[in-house]
Formats: C-alpha cells, sequence, structure tokens
C-alpha cells in the first residue's frame, strides 16, 4: 500500500474520532500517527433539577441514567500501519 492510500485512511480515521468529540492534539503525517483527546462530558444539574421539578419528579431517572452515562476524559492515539490497518492505542 503506498503513503497516499495511507494518508487517505489516516484522514478518514481521524475524522471520525472528532465526529465524536475528540480533538487532535499531536498529528505526525510522516508516520501516520495521531493523538486525540476529549474532554469530560458534562451534565447541566441545574436544567435536570428545573425539568425534574416540572415533571413532578418522572424527570429524575432521565438525569439519573444520564450522569451515569457520561464519559470521563480520554486520550487515545491512532496510527495506520504499512497495510493500511489503524490501530488504537488507549
Amino acid at each position: 500500500m503506498n503513503n497516499q492510500q495511507r494518508a487517505v485512511i489516516f484522514a478518514k480515521a481521524i475524522r471520525e474520532y472528532v465526529k465524536k468529540g475528540y480533538k487532535v492534539i499531536d498529528k505526525d503525517e510522516v508516520n501516520f500517527i495521531c493523538t486525540l483527546h476529549r474532554e469530560k462530558q458534562k451534565t447541566n444539574h441545574i436544567l435536570h433539577l428545573l425539568l425534574t421539578l416540572v415533571t413532578c419528579f418522572l424527570w429524575l431517572l432521565i438525569w439519573g441514567g444520564s450522569a451515569a452515562t457520561k464519559k470521563g476524559a480520554s486520550t487515545i492515539t491512532i496510527a495506520v500501519d504499512e497495510y493500511g490497518n489503524v490501530k488504537t492505542i488507549k
């Protein structure tokens, strides 16, 4: 696989992670390695409290589920090998 094909795969892999909320920290386009970081997702507790009060505490279930599924901060490194395989290192 030539470098131009690897570059296309590399760019596509980066785009997929950026869609998930990651930001590029470091990118090496010669060796096709990139480090990405995503901040901790925050819950708007004031909004959820108001919705809980307005819906007579029914919203409390959604608030609890929302708070439980929020993801923490994450840093990953992706690389494209000489065969075009994308490797993810956490």
